[in-house]
């Protein structure tokens, strides 16, 4: 009886064990050797099928989807996704937390690439990858992991990653100027614009207004943080109301990954008066980020005139006294 027991328990131990391998389909390992396949099946968010390996090369990006620079890092990635994905490259986001702020993200971001609940830290483990601290993680068609970082690289040493693993060769250098999307003289770009408040989308084609003083806030600017920016804009409007010009209205647009509940947040600590748009679409035509390297961690204030040109745009590294000044003078002589 007793050594039935013992072989009942051994085979329910070993059902147990087979389940636990059919359902995430892990091979032992722990990622770092390339000779150990690796690989998993699971459920997205909406309920499809995730497979890795896959037919190229996958990225994996292990990230909390209530850290806003972990969430910038993965909207950036949406547009490696699109530059390679026709050549089998797919982009997995392996996120802990909540499911509910996982599939708000999700949404609100618009990126097209499968997200999964790692609920029980199971593909975490698999990885050996810390719940603190993310992870970016490449890996063959084979299974063998090319690629292991303990943490969310940055968006510059990521593109290069993924075209180097991908394509064989770097073709965009961060540290030279990316192209500029805004341009003076130039009409402001076609981009689509969500209201924060209502959740309408529109162009800046749409806002039928003359003089239009636009400031791009960014997730990692310490300038908005700090209300800086939010000052020199109040500074200014406030002083041309001195001067009896009110045809001049104030746009604040947060690019993502702002979403309407950290605005709010931001607004339970700054004043917020102007009119509030997001837009997730922050790349050009070759997929970089619409400023320079400086500018994008920094706000970005332009002026557009009643075609919707560019007659103005603040300089990189100018002071908020600075651009006060120029920006209140050039609105004063039109």
């Amino acid at each position: 009886m007793i050594q039935r027991v013992m072989l009942n328990k051994a085979a329910a131990f070993k059902l147990l064990f087979l389940l636990l391998v059919a359902t995430l389909q892990l091979d032992a390992g722990t990622g770092q050797n390339p000779d150990i396949k690796m690989g998993f099946t699971a459920v997205d968010i909406h309920g499809n099928p995730v497979h890795v390996p896959g037919k190229g090369k996958t990225l994996l990006l292990f990230f909390n989807p209530g850290n806003t620079y972990e969430k910038m890092i993965v909207f950036y990635t949406q547009a490696l996704h699109n530059k390679f994905k026709e050549q089998g490259f797919q982009v997995i986001g392996i996120a802990r937390g909540e499911e509910s702020r996982l599939k708000s993200f999700a949404q609100k971001s618009a990126t097209q690439f499968p997200f999964v609940l790692d609920k029980d830290s199971r593909i975490q483990e698999l990885f050996g990858v810390a719940e603190c601290c993310g992870a970016t993680i490449i890996i063959d068609h084979d299974g063998n992991t090319r690629q292991s970082f303990k943490n969310l690289l940055d968006e510059g040493n990521l593109r290069q990653l993924v075209e180097k693993e991908v394509s064989g060769k770097i073709t965009y250098d961060f540290n030279r100027l990316p192209q500029q999307v805004f341009i003076t003289g130039k009409k402001v770009p076609d981009i689509p614009l969500e209201d924060a408040g209502t959740g309408e989308t529109c162009s800046f084609e749409d806002i039928a207004i003359d003089n239009l003083v636009v400031t791009f806030f960014s997730s990692l600017c310490g300038i908005c943080k700090t209300g800086k920016r939010l000052r020199t804009i109040a500074d200014v409007e406030r002083d041309l109301k001195a001067g009896r010009k009110d045809d001049v209205t104030f746009l604040l647009v947060f690019m993502g990954p702002f979403d309407k509940e950290d605005i709010l947040e931001y607004g339970k600590k700054l004043p917020m008066p102007y009119d509030t748009y997001i837009t997730k679409y922050l790349f050009s035509e070759e997929e970089k980020y619409i400023t320079d390297k400086d500018l994008k961690t920094d706000p970005l204030t332009i002026l557009l005139d009643k075609e919707k040109k560019i007659v103005f745009m603040e300089e990189a590294g100018i002071s908020e006294e600075n651009l006060s000044t120029r920006l209140l003078e050039f609105i004063s002589r039109r």
